[in-house]
C-alpha cells in the first residue's frame, strides 16, 4: 500500500500554506517525504522531535516506524538522548536495539562527537542483544579504531550470539577492507601482527556447543592457520627451510585436524627429504588415493559390477568447492575407484542422484564443453612438480574432453588441442545413480613406466548442476579447481 499526500487546491490570490508553512507550487509529495513532513508539523510547538521520535520508538507501532526513520535521519544534537535511551533498561530491547542503528548512522553520516564512544560503551551493557548490535554496526564502521575495543569486549563475551556477531564482524571487516569476497587470508589485514596472538587466544577460549558459533570459531582459526602457511611459502621461497617447517607446525597446532594444514605440512616433508613422514601426516587426512595393481583388466562397461573392483579401496570423502579455508563435507554422494594393470590406468566413478531422469547431458562429442554438463572431471600430475598436469571431464552419456594444462607465472596455459589415444570410456545410467569407467594407457599422460611406490598429484570432482547443485571435490582446493599445488596424492600399490 502506498502512502500519499495530496494536498489542498488554492485560488491564485490565496497564498499557499500549511500549518503556517508556506508552500512551494507542489500538489503531490512522495510518500516518505510526507511521512516525513507530516511529522515535523505535528511536533511544532509539540516539544522536542527527537524526545519525542524516541517514545514513538519505545512504544512502537506505525508511529514507531515512522520514527526510526526520523532518528536515523537525525543530526548532532540527537546523540545524547539517543544514548541515554540506549543506556535505559527498562526500555524494550528491539527499541534500544534500533536506537543502536540510528546513532551508528549518526556516527556515519556526520562523524557526531560521542556516537563512536557510545556505540563502543553498547559493548559493555547488560543486555546480550544491545552488545551484538554494537558490535554489528562497528564492524560495518570499518575503522581500525574499533578493533581494540572489539577484541577486549571479544575477549570477556561469553553469551554465544554476541560472540557469533562479533566474529562475523571481524569477517565483514575483513571482506570491506580488501573489497573481495573471500577473507581467506585477510586476517591480518583488519587484525594487525601486534593484534593476532591476543585474537587467537580469546578465539581459542571459546566454549560452546552451538553449531554456528563452533562453525565460525575453526572457519577463524583455519584462516589463521593459512596465513601462517603462506607466511611458510614465502619463506620456502627464499630457502629457509627451517623457518617454512615451524611455521607449518605452529600453524597445525591451532588446527589440529585441518585437512589443509597437515597436507600443507605433509607435502613440506615429502618435498625436503622426509618423505614417508610427509605421506604419513598426508594420509592421516584422508588426502591419499591408492591405485591397486589389479590381477586382469575390467571391462570397460560402465557398470563398475565386476569382481576386480571390490579389490579397490573406493574414495568416498568428498568436500564442497567454496572460497573458505575450511573443509566443509559435501552434500551429495560419490565413489571413485582407481586400479592399473600392467601399463594402463583405470578408473572407475559412481555418482547417486535423486533423480537421474533430468541429469544435464546435453555434450555428446568429443572435447565439447563436457564441464558444463553433470559430469566428473579427473585432474592427473603425473610429473607431481605442481605445474603440468592433464584434465579429464566425462558426462552420464560417456562424452569426454582430455585437455593439458601448464602453469607459467602461477596461471595455466591451456591445451586444448591435445588428445590422448587409445583411451576407452563407457557411462550407465541407473535409477539412482550414474556410473562410468575409464581406460586411458599410461604411457600418454606420462614419460617413464609406473612402479609401485611411485606418487602423482590427483584430483576428482563431481559436477552436479541440476540435483544439488554443487562441485564436490575429493582433495579441497578452497575456491579453484585449478590449483595442482593443492591435488592430493595418487600412490601406486
Amino acid at each position: 500500500m502506498s502512502l500519499s499526500i495530496y494536498l489542498p487546491s488554492f485560488s491564485a490570490d490565496q497564498p499557499r500554506q500549511l500549518g503556517g508553512i508556506r508552500l512551494h507550487d507542489y500538489s503531490y509529495i512522495p510518500p516518505r517525504a510526507a511521512v516525513i513532513a507530516l511529522g515535523f508539523f505535528l511536533t511544532i510547538g509539540c516539544g522536542d522531535p527527537v524526545d519525542r521520535d524516541i517514545a514513538a520508538l519505545i512504544k512502537d507501532g506505525d508511529a514507531g516506524q515512522e520514527a526510526k526513520i526520523s532518528l536515523n535521519m537525525a543530526k548532532g544534537y540527537a546523540v545524547a538522548p539517543i544514548i541515554a535511551a540506549i543506556r535505559n533498561r527498562e526500555h524494550p530491547v528491539r527499541a534500544r536495539v534500533d536506537l543502536v542503528e540510528a546513532l551508528y548512522r549518526l556516527h556515519l553520516r556526520e562523524k557526531s562527537p560521542g556516537a563512536f564512544e557510545g556505540l563502543v560503551e553498547g559493548l559493555a551493557d547488560p543486555t546480550p542483544e544491545v552488545r551484538a548490535a554494537c558490535a554489528r554496526v562497528l564492524g560495518n564502521v570499518g575503522d581500525h579504531e574499533a578493533i581494540d575495543y572489539l577484541l577486549a569486549a571479544f575477549e570477556k563475551e561469553t553469551d554465544a550470539r554476541v560472540q557469533l556477531e562479533t566474529l562475523r564482524t571481524f569477517v565483514m571487516m575483513s571482506i570491506e577492507t580488501i573489497n573481495s569476497n573471500n577473507p581467506t587470508i585477510d586476517v591480518g589485514r583488519v587484525i594487525g601482527a601486534e593484534e593476532m596472538p591476543r585474537f587467537t587466544r580469546a578465539l581459542q577460549a571459546v566454549e560452546t556447543e552451538d553449531d554456528s558459533l563452533q562453525g565460525a570459531k575453526q572457519e577463524w582459526l583455519e584462516n589463521i592457520a593459512e596465513t601462517m602457511a603462506i607466511q611458510a611459502r614465502k619463506s620456502l621461497l627464499t630457502g629457509n627451510l627451517d623457518a617454512a617447517e615451524q611455521e607449518l607446525i605452529d600453524a597445525l597446532a591451532l588446527v589440529p585436524e585441518s585437512p589443509n594444514i597437515n597436507f600443507q605440512l605433509g607435502k613440506f616433508y615429502h618435498e625436503n627429504g622426509q618423505p614417508q613422514k610427509g605421506l604419513d601426516l598426508i594420509d592421516r587426512v584422508g588426502l591419499i588415493a591408492y591405485a591397486t595393481r589389479l590381477d586382469k583388466a575390467p571391462i570397460i562397461d560402465g557398470e563398475l559390477d565386476e569382481a576386480i573392483w571390490s579389490e579397490v579401496e573406493p574414495l568416498t570423502r568428498f568436500y564442497q568447492l567454496l572460497q573458505r579455508m575450511n573443509a566443509y563435507p559435501a552434500q551429495g554422494k560419490s565413489e571413485a575407484y582407481i586400479g592399473y594393470h600392467q601399463q594402463t590406468l583405470y578408473i572407475g566413478v559412481k555418482g547417486y542422484e535423486p533423480r537421474t531422469d533430468n541429469l544435464s547431458a546435453e555434450r555428446t562429442r568429443r572435447d565439447d564443453s563436457i564441464w558444463r554438463d553433470d559430469c566428473v572431471e579427473i585432474y592427473l600430475d603425473t610429473d607431481h612438480d605442481s605445474r603440468t598436469y592433464y584434465q579429464l571431464d566425462v558426462n552420464s552419456l560417456g562424452a569426454f574432453d582430455d585437455i593439458h594444462y601448464e602453469l607459467v607465472d602461477g596461471f595455466p596455459e591451456v591445451d586444448f588441442d591435445w588428445n590422448a589415444a587409445d583411451i576407452k570410456i563407457a557411462a550407465l545410467v541407473a535409477e539412482t545413480f550414474w556410473s562410468f569407467e575409464l581406460k586411458v594407457p599410461i604411457a600418454e599422460l606420462h614419460n617413464r613406466r609406473v612402479e609401485p611406490g611411485d606418487t602423482w598429484g590427483f584430483n576428482l570432482a563431481q559436477v552436479r548442476i541440476t540435483n544439488i547443485s554443487e562441485s564436490a571435490q575429493w582433495a579441497p582446493t578452497y575456491g579453484w579447481s585449478q590449483q595442482p599445488s593443492r591435488f592430493g596424492f595418487l600412490v601406486f600399490k
